[in-house]
């Protein structure tokens, strides 16, 4: 198919400084490839609620955990933005689920791989990690920990 030149919606979080740099930087390029693009600064909460609503919006952008690799916790195109909802995947997880045996889920792994490439729920463009440190006196806080937790978290006097 060919590109029609409408406009394409993306939206940015300007509270999120991890991740609002990206269709900034990427706006550029996107422009560059021939896309009438229309970047909107929001703030987190205005692309969560908008996100649900498919007609809103063509891009955004957002993060997660490394554990989307797996289908018992990749919710990626299985409802997870309220709209974005591909049925052959979703039957795929639900077949892993089931599956009684590492060759059988072997299998749909492959099937499932598949389907994410055909149907492009979405793109990972990169990966990042923060970097947290705490002193010798803070007890209980995990610094290699993905997102920090500061419960059961207490200083040494």
């Amino acid at each position: 198919s060919t590109y029609d030149g409408r406009e394409v919606v993306a939206m940015t979080p300007v509270d999120q400084p991890t991740i609002h740099p990206i269709l900034t930087v990427a706006e550029q390029n996107i422009e560059a490839a021939g896309f009438n693009m229309d970047l909107q600064y929001v703030d987190w909460a205005t692309l969560k609620s908008r996100r649900v609503v498919l007609d809103e919006w063509d891009i955004f952008t957002t993060w997660g955990a490394t554990g989307n690799a797996s289908p018992l916790t990749n919710t990626l195109g299985n409802d997870s933005f309220g709209g974005v909802d591909i049925q052959r995947t979703r039957d795929l997880r639900d077949e892993f689920l089931a599956a009684t045996s590492q060759t059988e889920q072997k299998a749909l792994i492959d099937q499932l791989q598949m389907a994410y490439y055909e149907e492009v729920p979405y793109i990972r463009i990169g990966f990042f990690s923060g970097i947290h440190a705490a002193g010798v006196w803070v007890r209980g806080f995990d610094p290699r920990a993905l997102w920090p937790a500061y419960w059961n978290v207490w200083l040494d006097k």
